[in-house]
């Protein structure tokens, strides 16, 4: 498990640790075992799930797996019905998803 210490807003923000990660994961391959997995949880899955499309776009051998848990994708979009589906057990309800 490699963990990077990546440029992190708001000081760095958006791309730069798109950017990170995806000078690591690009440093890494050839260097170490072939299976090298890019995944995060919540803001990290998010962020793992950009890099793999800046990889995508760049042409790149794509990483092992994407792992994600929860990843924080865009929860400005209250339209979906899983909004109103779940309201009464969703730990982030849709008022504070808009602030």
């Amino acid at each position: 498990i490699f963990c990077p210490d990546y440029r992190k807003p708001p000081h760095h923000p958006f791309p730069a640790p798109v950017q990170d990660i995806c000078s690591v994961y690009l440093a890494l391959q050839g260097k170490v075992a072939d299976n090298v997995f890019i995944g995060g949880d919540s803001a990290g899955g998010n962020l793992a799930l950009a890099a793999t499309q800046k990889l995508i776009q760049a042409g790149v051998p794509m990483p092992a797996g994407v792992p994600v848990l929860s990843p924080w994708t865009d929860p400005g979009d209250i339209t979906s019905l899983s909004w109103k589906e779940y309201a009464g057990i969703d730990f982030i309800p849709s008022a504070q998803a808009l602030a």
